[in-house]
C-alpha cells in the first residue's frame, strides 16, 4: 500500500478507527498460520478479486472462507455476531467487517499519519499479538466442543453424557456447563455423583474451595476437580445441575490403570492415522485430531495438538452383542479405544492404539514490549495545552497512576517419589497456555522426547506426567505462563531402593564394627587390670 495515498476503500476515520485494509492485515496477522499469509488479498481486493488470489485462485468464496473460519468466529463472538451470519462468501465477510466495524474498539488504534503506518501497526501487533493467539485457541476449542456436543444431544434427545477416560492418579477436571463460553460467567450450580457400585446419588463431598479430603476440590465457574483419580473412588456419574435442580452435564468416569502420549513425526502422521474398518463388528477404528492449541511462549515456542483413538459404529451394531449396542446408543460419536467400557477382545486386538498421538510444531509469536521511557502530560487549566509533567522509566510506576496488578500468587511442592513410579505435576494455569523449565533449561515436547524416551510427556490441558521416574529426573521443575510469568515451582525427589539398601547395609556393618571395636576395648582393658600371679 502506498504510504502517502489514502485506501480505496476505508472507513470513517474517527479516533481508534481503522480503515478496511488494516482490517485485512490485522486478520492475516492476528488468526491466520504463516502459511496462509498469501490470503491477504482475498481482503485487500475487492469481492469481485477475491478469486484471483495466488493461495485461492481456484477455489470458490465460500471455500476461502473456510480457510479462515475460525478467526472470522472469534470477530463474530466479539460483537455478538449470530454463528447463523457466517458469511457465505467474500462479499458477504467484507460487507460484515464494514458494517459492525470490527477491531475497532478492541485494538487501541490510536489516530496516526500515513507516513508512520508501519511502524505504528508493527508496534500494536507487538502488544496484542500473544493474547490474541491465546483467545482464538479457546474459542477454537469452544466451537468444537458445541459443535460435538450438539451431535449428541440431536441423537439421543437428551442431555448427552460425556465419556471421560483418566489415567490412575491423574487429576480430572469436570466443568458443569460442558461447553463453558470463555466471556460467560455461571451462577450458583450443584454437584451430585454415583460411584458404579452404589445405586444411590448423593452430593459430591465438599464444603468449601479449600475442601479435598475426599479427593474433590471446587474451583472457580463451578468446575469440579478430582485431585487425584482412584478407580475405587471416582469411577462413577457426575451430574451438575443449576439451582432448580435440572441437569445441566453429565459424566461418566472412567479410571484406567495407564493412558500415553506418544509424538509422532508430521509426515507420518497421515499414514499412520489412517481409518481401520472391521467388517464383522460394523465398527471402525479412527482418529480425531484437535485444534492447535496457542502458541505457549513468545519469542520462540511450541504449539501441539492431539489424536486420540476412537471406536465408532459403522451402520448398526449386530444385535447379538447387546452390550456394544448400548455402548453406541449412548455414545454415538464413540468411545476411546482404551476405554475399560470398550470389550477386553477388543481392546487386545493389535490394530487399536493404546496411546494418544501428539504433533507438535515450534512456533514464533512477538513478546510483549515496553518503551524505555514513558512520558506523562497533563492539559492546562486555562490553554487546555498539554505539558510534559513526568518521565517514567520502565519498570517503574508514576506517582500519580494506580498500583499495577499483583502478579498471581506461585504454588510452590516438594514431591518424593519412588524409581520407577508415577506422578503428575499439575500447573494451576486455568486457560492459559504454559511451558515448563527444569531448573533453567526449557523443555518443549522434541528436546522431552529426546531426553525422557517417550517416560514424560505433556497432557493436553499443559500439565507434565511421568510414567516411570528415574534418578535422573531429580531436580526443580517450574511451570510458567507463555509472558513468562512463574505459576508452579516443584521440587521433585526420587528415591532409589538399591540406595536405600546400600545405605542400610552400610549402617548395620558400621555399626557392626563399632560394636565390636568397642566389645575388644572393654576386653582388653578387663584383662590389663586384673592382677598377674606370680610364678614360682
Amino acid at each position: 500500500m502506498d504510504e502517502t495515498t489514502p485506501p480505496s476503500t476505508s472507513l470513517p476515520r474517527n479516533e481508534g478507527s481503522i480503515t478496511l485494509d488494516e482490517v485485512a492485515q490485522l486478520i492475516i496477522r492476528f488468526l491466520l498460520d504463516s502459511k496462509l499469509e498469501g490470503t491477504a488479498r482475498l481482503f485487500a481486493q475487492r469481492a469481485a478479486h477475491c478469486a484471483e488470489t495466488s493461495v485461492g485462485a481456484n477455489l470458490s468464496g465460500l471455500e476461502m472462507v473456510t480457510l479462515v473460519n475460525d478467526g472470522i468466529r472469534y470477530l463474530m463472538s466479539l460483537k455478538n455476531i449470530p454463528i447463523e451470519q457466517f458469511p457465505k462468501n467474500c462479499e458477504d465477510l467484507i460487507a460484515m467487517i464494514r458494517e459492525h466495524r470490527m477491531l475497532e474498539d478492541y485494538y487501541e488504534f490510536r489516530r496516526f499519519r500515513l507516513g508512520a503506518y508501519s511502524s505504528k501497526r508493527k508496534r500494536s501487533l507487538n502488544l496484542h499479538s500473544i493474547q490474541i493467539e491465546r483467545e482464538i485457541s479457546v474459542f477454537n476449542r469452544y466451537h468444537e466442543c458445541v459443535e460435538h456436543n450438539a451431535k449428541n444431544v440431536k441423537q439421543i434427545n437428551a442431555v448427552a453424557p460425556r465419556l471421560v477416560t483418566a489415567r490412575e492418579r491423574s487429576i480430572v477436571r469436570l466443568h458443569c456447563t460442558p461447553c463453558p463460553n470463555p466471556r460467560s460467567s455461571n451462577p450458583r450450580r450443584f454437584w451430585f455423583y454415583r460411584l458404579w457400585k452404589k445405586e444411590e446419588i448423593v452430593d459430591v463431598p465438599l464444603a468449601s474451595s479449600s475442601s479435598d479430603d475426599e479427593g474433590f476440590l471446587l474451583i472457580e465457574d463451578f468446575i469440579l476437580v478430582i485431585t487425584e483419580a482412584v478407580k475405587e473412588k471416582h469411577s462413577g456419574e457426575y451430574i451438575c445441575t443449576d439451582i432448580h435442580g435440572h441437569p445441566l452435564s453429565t459424566y461418566y468416569v472412567d479410571i484406567v490403570p495407564e493412558i500415553s502420549v506418544e509424538m509422532i513425526p508430521a509426515e507420518l502422521a497421515k499414514e499412520e492415522l489412517e481409518d481401520i474398518v472391521w467388517k464383522d463388528e460394523n465398527l471402525t477404528v479412527s482418529y480425531h485430531w484437535s485444534s492447535w492449541t496457542a502458541c505457549n511462549r513468545c519469542f520462540l515456542g511450541e504449539r501441539r495438538r492431539y489424536a486420540e483413538c476412537t471406536l465408532k459404529r459403522n451402520g448398526s451394531i449386530p444385535s447379538q452383542n447387546r452390550h456394544l449396542v448400548n455402548l453406541f446408543r449412548l455414545f454415538p460419536e464413540g468411545v476411546p479405544c482404551y476405554s475399560s467400557w470398550v470389550p477386553l477382545h477388543l481392546r487386545q486386538r493389535s490394530e487399536v492404539s493404546k496411546s494418544i498421538k501428539m504433533l507438535s510444531q515450534f512456533c514464533t509469536i512477538d513478546c510483549p514490549t515496553e518503551p524505555p521511557e514513558r512520558i506523562v502530560t497533563e492539559s492546562g487549566v486555562v490553554s487546555g495545552a498539554k505539558k510534559v509533567v513526568e518521565k517514567v522509566q520502565r519498570g517503574f510506576v508514576s506517582r500519580d497512576e494506580e498500583l499495577p496488578p499483583k502478579p498471581p500468587p506461585v504454588f510452590r511442592q516438594v514431591h518424593q517419589v519412588d524409581d520407577g513410579g508415577s506422578i503428575m505435576l499439575y500447573c494451576p494455569h486455568g486457560n492459559e497456555e504454559v511451558y515448563w523449565q527444569k531448573e533453567d533449561m526449557y523443555l518443549p515436547t522434541p528436546v522431552l522426547t529426546r531426553y525422557a524416551k517417550g517416560r514424560i510427556y505433556y497432557t493436553k490441558e499443559g500439565h507434565m506426567v511421568f510414567t516411570s521416574t528415574l534418578g535422573t529426573d531429580s531436580g526443580f521443575y517450574s511451570c510458567w505462563r507463555f509472558d513468562h510469568v512463574l505459576l508452579l515451582s516443584a521440587r521433585l525427589y526420587v528415591d532409589d531402593p538399591r540406595s536405600d539398601i546400600g545405605i542400610r547395609a552400610a549402617i548395620i556393618s558400621g555399626g557392626g564394627v563399632v560394636f565390636l571395636t568397642f566389645t575388644l576395648i572393654i576386653a582388653c582393658t578387663y584383662i590389663r587390670a586384673r592382677p598377674m600371679k606370680r610364678i614360682t
